[in-house]
């Protein structure tokens, strides 16, 4: 037994001068992040920067990227937090070579770089194609929402917009007329500050409406195509309904036959429990009920358009950012497009502020399809054989004739959720597939046979985990810069980090 405890020192100074190398493990994904960096063309990145003149020495555009890459990889995205890491997180030491820098430097070096980082995003995908990852012979496409740095309290009609603006105007004439006054017309105000000149106060104010107006009419956009998913479902339930009662009244009139004939031979009623009434049938009461539901939800659809198309709205915080429905509520946020490889891969990744996925499949596919290019760049400068896109999954949000019939690769998308998909391929008939004309008929037909809901089944595995280590291991649930092009640099930030990250893991 020990006679007391090891002795504390605070005050020992080091025997040797420290060595930064010693600090992370040689296979620490910062080493591999620094090494890819110095490969990589940064020239982006240093064509806003300024040398050659006289003050401080600026920061390494190379480190201050590491920085940025390193802390979304850790799920760190605020400036400040990111600073204080430096100072005490050793991986952080080690990046930024003790010489911290200040918050704002941080912040705005990923505000004056939007364009570079989407080619930084391209680079990584040629790196990752030369690693020998990007498998795009299946390809899964999804949507996540996304919060902006935006309260939806902070959304505004535009008929109270107006009104400020009125009000704005009046006070700036009250003003003007003041210092006509004061000063004389043709004397300026003693106040020089650009922000108080009344010559610009009309302009700028009367820009900024035009701002939240044409955001206003993209929410009125998202509106009408809501009500339109509406008016599918509720065609869907009345046909749904119709195929309910023929089925209903086809067994009432089969029984009612067998009774009359058993009555007219004199022999027992036939067997069984009765069926009940086309109306009063079990499947056509469900198939009526789900109609009302979905013709008051088309009801309530309309009617927000309606107040949309007359008085639409805007965020005052962030007029790009829209109203997006999530599972547990609705956000004020983007809805984020990604398409994804096989081997989780990220190809595209496009933010938008369109509330349902349907009219994104398109664009997602030509993203994909270059995004396979870019790969394929990669594979040839190993000498690997180039691979095309294959197949595309999509779930039922992209669902339409368009989508079905627009020429690219072949592609799975659901006609409904994954669980009536799975019932219907039990109980299908594998011949209607080539029978059907229709594109969605056809679809529904083949994701009825093995074959297609097996391949189908791959979409889920391929491209929800990325939209959960997007938003869990990345911190991405909420935007931190406002506008739409700021939230789209952001995001392809997250997605280059993600894919370095599966670089790295597969290298080690």
């Amino acid at each position: 037994m020990a006679m007391g405890y090891r002795p504390v020192d605070r005050d020992q100074m080091f025997l040797l001068p420290p060595d930064m190398r010693e600090w992370l493990p040689a296979r620490h994904f910062v080493w591999f992040l620094l090494a890819v960096l110095d490969e990589l063309d940064v020239s982006p990145f240093e064509a806003s920067r300024r040398l050659g003149s006289v003050g401080r020495q600026g920061y390494d555009p190379r480190m201050l990227l590491a920085l940025l890459i390193y802390a979304y990889a850790t799920g760190q995205r605020s400036s400040r937090r990111i600073e204080d890491l430096c100072v005490t997180d050793v991986a952080f030491r080690v990046i930024c070579a003790q010489d911290v820098p200040d918050h704002s430097t941080i912040a705005r070096f990923r505000k004056e770089n939007r364009e570079a980082l989407a080619a930084l995003f391209v680079q990584v995908l040629e790196l990752a194609g030369e690693s020998g990852l990007g498998r795009v012979g299946v390809v899964a496409v999804d949507g996540t929402r996304i919060a902006a740095n935006a309260s939806y309290a902070a959304n505004r009609r535009r008929s109270w917009l107006r009104d400020q603006v009125d009000q704005m105007l009046g006070e700036a004439d009250r003003v003007d007329a003041e210092e006509d006054v004061l000063f004389g017309e043709d004397n300026p105000s003693q106040v020089a500050a650009p922000w108080s000149d009344p010559s610009t106060r009309v302009e700028r104010i009367r820009a900024a409406l035009a701002r939240t107006e044409q955001a206003a009419a993209q929410a009125a956009q998202a509106e009408e195509r809501r009500v339109a998913a509406r008016r599918a479902r509720v065609e869907e339930s009345v046909e749904r309904v119709a195929q309910q009662r023929g089925a209903a009244a086809a067994r009432w009139e089969d029984y009612q036959r067998r009774r009359a004939e058993a009555d007219k031979q004199g022999s027992p009623p036939p067997t069984g429990r009765p069926p009940a009434p086309p109306e009063q049938a079990g499947g056509t009461r469900r198939a009526l009920a789900r109609l009302a539901a979905d013709q008051a939800r088309l009801a309530d659809a309309e009617a927000a358009a309606a107040q949309a198309l007359s008085d639409p709205a805007a965020n005052l915080t962030d007029p790009d950012s829209g109203w997006m429905p999530t599972g547990k509520g609705w956000i004020q946020g983007y809805n984020t497009q990604l398409a994804v490889s096989d081997d989780q891969i990220v190809l595209a990744v496009k933010v938008t502020n369109a509330t349902v996925d349907v009219a994104q499949f398109e664009p997602m596919m030509t993203a994909a399809m270059q995004a396979a290019d870019t790969l394929n760049r990669g594979r040839a400068r190993v000498g690997s054989p180039p691979e095309p896109v294959e197949l595309l999954l999509a779930d039922a949000g992209y669902c339409s004739r368009h989508n079905l019939s627009v020429p690219g690769p072949d592609r799975l998308i659901g006609t409904a959720k994954r669980e009536r998909l799975e019932t219907a391929s039990r109980t299908a008939d594998d011949a209607k597939a080539a029978e059907e004309t229709d594109p969605i008929q056809a679809m529904k037909a083949r994701l009825a046979t093995p074959e297609g809901i097996s391949a189908y089944r791959r979409r889920g595995v391929t491209v929800e985990p990325v939209n959960g280590h997007l938003k869990d291991r990345h911190g991405l649930r909420q935007f931190s810069c406002r506008g739409i092009k700021a939230a789209q640099a952001e995001a392809e930030l997250a997605a280059a980090t993600a894919n370095l990250l599966k670089i790295w893991r597969c290298r080690n």
